[in-house]
This record gives structure tokens, C-alpha cells and sequence, in this order.
């Protein structure tokens, strides 16, 4: 039958959605023996609004429509549907006259409403029973894809089902702690949820989704520490992490890798004697840490024995050098972590010398100054670099670049410098390298350079000096 062709139908509709008993007694008795589903749908509507005459005037024209079950995708009968909307008096009328809960449980945590659940529960609801989405999934076999669907536990479905998350860490506690106190099994796996290869628990959906107050909860009723949930603990809570090793889980089960959530659960996890894989995880790891967590990071990992391999160092000062709003964390820190250990005698001049490039490309001048420092040379650091230190600098017109490097005596005698301050108008950076001594010569020997010669004063004056001494400019002074 449909909605739009049968006008009684319509109208049986309209009166059980506005609570009209009279209208509907009238309808229901002129239209003689209506068809299940229209009858089923109205239901569902006064359900929905909890019109509790209407569903009484329903089920007394028809007693068999409590156990109609449709079983279209997605659809809901008028019990889940009172437990979706939180309709306490129309879920009363409907178990009254025999319905059975179906996925009413389901559907009262799927909405997040926790006094629905417990109203369920009391009624004899099974709490350990799984949920079954409506939506069809597709799961791959040896051969070809099978339509399925998704069971959940109801614990899980309050803390991983994506209907339940919408409503909030708060919603999600206020849900566990109802389920489990109506006796769910906080250990009971569920088969469709895999968190890094395993199957999970709800206490390690609730650690991978961060939510702590769940974990805790869940603790409380005696959920196992697995170490699935230490893992997913590290990369989201330290109150997660700590509320498990002191519910004594085993940290030697787990290999942990970045991301870790902070300082505080670095340090815990090396008490525990965590493993910290092989020379790659112990790589990536310092990296992380020396990016993330400053030096103390660095230096807890090195008192604890995590020493990074030679690549490893190479790439935290690569990664420092050439990202300058990591530049005073990262790199510094690992300056500070690895001085004074044996861990500094694997920063070799040629780690560094590239590092400095790196920091020259990116026109980085935090990194660069540290690396000098560092006894990185800013002469003519590798064979691998074709271009000067300075040079990307003057591209850019970069002039704290390019005097910080100055003072830590990099050299302005390189023609090729003032070849691209010309070629790319800047100014200011050549102005800066006349004053410390290079040649104007080479702007003679450039297209062009009369006329950027006469635009900058800067210029212009040093290229007088220069001309009336023959000499290069006279100043020393090396501009800060």
C-alpha cells in the first residue's frame, strides 16, 4: 500500500502522530480489515510520540501487531522504537500486552539514554546479548564479498558504535556504568572489533578511544588489564595507562611505539619495563620524543638504555633543521640530550655538515646557528651540496639568516652568492655580504646589474666605496 495513494492510510497516520483516539477509532472502524503494515506503521508512530491511548486503541483493534516484526533494512518495530525515542509509557503499554524486546536494548544505548536501559533492564532485558546493525556490511572471504552484519555487545556498542560517540564522553560513562550495573560482562570479547590485529574488549575500545573515566569504571568491575589496552593507552592517557599498571598489567607484553601520549607516560611505561622493539622502533621513537617531549624526553630514553642508532640521530637533526617551528625543541634538545654521553661521539661532521644544509634549504636560522655551534663547518659543508650555505638565504632576502652565519664566520666569498642576491633583487642579503668583504667585482660581470646597483642605496654606496679604494667595501663590520 502506498503512503501517498491511500488516503486512509494517511489519515490513520496523521491521527496516531497528533494523539487523536477518537478520529483513529473512527478510521480503524470504517475501513474494515486494514492491511498489517499500515496498522504496524501507526503504531510505530504513536510509539514514537508515546501516545499511550492510541497504542492501547491500536492493540485493541489488533492484538497480533505487538509481535509484528518488519524486517526491511533499517527499520524498527514499535518496541524499539519507544526505546530509541525514551517513550517510558508507551514501552510500558507494548511489554504490558507481550512484546518482546527485540533490539530494544540496543536501540536505548544507540541513543544514548541510560534511564531507558536501566527501565529495560528491570523489565528483564538481556544485557549480554549482542546487537546486531541493521546496515549491512560487506567483509571480504577467500573468493568473493558476503553481504553481512555487524554484532555488537551492548558495552561495546556504548563505546565504539559511531551513533553512540556522537553523544559525548560523559553520555558513553553514564551508559558503561548503567550496563554494568545490570551485570554486563566487562571481559566479553566481541568478534567485529579489531584493534591492531586483536580482538577487543570494551576496556580496549575505551583506551583506544581515550575515554578514561570508562577505563576506570570498567576496571572497577574487574575488566582484565590486557595488554591490547596498555597499547592503545600509551598513544591516548596517562591516567589510562597508570590505572592499568596499577591494576597490574604487564607491560613486558607490549612493544611501544610513537605515538606516546606524553613525558609522564614515557617515564611510566620505562619503569614497567616496556619493550621498545628493535634499532628501527627505538629510531622512530627518539625522533618522536626529541620532536614531541623537549630534551627530557631524550635524556629519560638514553638513562634507560633506548639509544638511538647513528640513522637515528641523522634523522632527528634533518627532521630539527627542517622545520623551524620544531627548531628550538627538537633540535636543541637532542644537542642538550646527547652532549656530554658517548651518544654524541656518532655525530660525526658529515651528520652535522648535512644537517646545515638542510637548515640552509628550509632558511632555517635557529637550526643553523645550533648546528654551527655544534661544530657543524659553514664553509663548504659536503661534496653532496652543490650550493653554498648562504645561498638559499640570499634567494630569499633572508637577512637573519644570513648575518647569523656571518658572525659564526661563514664565508661571503663565494661569486655565486652575489650572483643570485642580483639574479633574485636582494638587496638587503648583498648589502650584508659587501659589508663583510665580498667582491663587487662580479656585479660588473652580471646583465642587469647597473640597474640593481642603482636602485638600492645600500648597494650603490658599498659599490662606491669600492670603486673609489679598488679594494673590496672597507667596513668589517659584520652587521647583527
Amino acid at each position: 500500500m502506498s503512503y501517498n495513494s491511500d488516503h486512509a492510510a494517511v489519515a490513520i497516520w496523521e491521527a496516531a502522530l497528533v494523539g487523536d483516539c477518537d478520529t483513529l477509532r473512527r478510521l480503524l472502524k470504517e475501513g474494515g480489515r486494514l492491511p498489517q503494515d499500515t496498522t504496524q506503521h501507526a503504531l510505530r508512530i504513536a510509539a514514537a510520540n508515546d501516545h499511550t491511548e492510541v497504542l492501547a486503541c491500536l492493540l485493541a483493534y489488533d492484538a497480533d501487531l505487538v509481535h509484528f516484526c518488519d524486517t526491511s533494512p533499517g527499520s524498527r518495530n514499535a518496541m524499539e522504537t519507544a526505546a530509541y525515542c525514551g517513550a517510558f509509557g508507551a514501552a510500558a503499554v507494548l511489554l504490558g500486552h507481550g512484546a518482546s524486546m527485540g533490539e530494544a536494548l540496543s536501540d536505548a544505548v544507540l541513543a544514548g539514554r541510560p534511564c531507558m536501559v536501566e527501565f529495560l533492564l528491570l523489565a528483564r532485558a538481556d544485557v549480554n546479548d549482542a546487537y546486531k546493525e541493521r546496515q549491512p556490511f560487506r567483509f571480504a572471504t577467500a573468493d568473493h564479498h558476503t553481504v553481512g552484519y555487524r554484532d555488537y555487545t551492548h558495552l561495546m556498542q556504548a563505546i565504539w558504535h559511531p551513533g553512540a560517540k556522537a553523544y559525548g564522553p560523559a553520555a558513553c560513562l553514564a551508559m558503561v556504568q548503567t550496563l554494568l550495573d545490570g551485570k554486563a560482562d566487562p571481559n566479553r570479547m566481541d568478534s567485529r572489533v579489531y584493534l591492531c590485529g586483536v580482538v577487543a574488549t570494551p576496556l580496549g575500545a575505551a583506551a583506544y578511544m581515550g575515554l578514561s573515566d570508562v577505563a576506570q569504571v570498567l576496571l572497577e568491575a574487574h575488566a582484565l588489564p590486557t595488554a591490547l589496552a596498555l597499547k592503545c593507552g600509551a598513544h591516548k592517557s596517562f591516567d589510562i595507562v597508570q590505572a592499568l599498571l596499577n591494576a597490574k598489567a604487564d607491560a613486558r607484553n607490549i612493544i611501544v611505539r610513537p605515538p606516546v601520549h606524553n613525558f609522564e607516560t614515557l617515564r611510566l611505561l620505562l619503569e614497567a619495563k616496556a619493550d621498545f622493539g628493535d634499532a628501527e622502533d627505538r629510531d622512530a621513537l627518539v625522533v618522536y620524543i626529541a620532536e614531541h617531549h623537549s630534551s627530557r624526553g631524550v635524556r629519560l630514553l638514553l638513562q634507560h638504555g633506548i639509544r638511538p642508532s647513528t640513522g637515528g640521530i641523522k634523522d632527528v637533526l634533518h627532521l630539527a633543521a627542517g622545520r623551524p617551528h620544531h627548531a628550538r625543541k627538537s633540535l636543541r634538545a637532542v644537542m642538550r640530550a646527547v652532549t656530554g654521553t658517548s651518544l654524541w661521539q656518532q655525530c660525526t661532521p658529515v651528520m652535522l655538515n648535512n644537517a646545515l644544509m638542510v637548515a640552509a634549504r628550509e632558511v632555517n636560522t635557529d637550526a643553523a646557528v645550533a648546528l654551527v655551534h655544534a661544530k657543524a663547518d659553514p664553509q663548504n659543508p659536503t661534496r653532496k651540496w652543490r650550493e653554498h650555505v648562504l645561498t638559499r638565504a640570499c634567494m630569499s632576502n633572508r637577512t637573519d639568516f644570513v648575518a647569523a652565519l656571518l658572525k659564526l664566520k661563514a664565508s661571503p666569498f663565494n661569486p655565486g652568492l652575489m650572483h643570485t642576491c642580483v639574479s633574485h633583487g636582494s638587496a638587503d642579503a648583498a648589502a650584508l655580504l659587501l659589508g663583510a668583504k665580498a667582491s663587487i667585482q662580479v656585479l660588473h660581470n652580471v646583465d642587469g646589474s647597473a640597474a640593481f646597483v642603482a636602485r638600492h642605496a645600500a648597494l650603490a654606496a658599498c659599490a662606491t666605496a669600492a670603486a673609489s679604494t679598488d679594494t673590496p667595501a672597507s667596513s668589517t663590520h659584520v652587521p647583527t
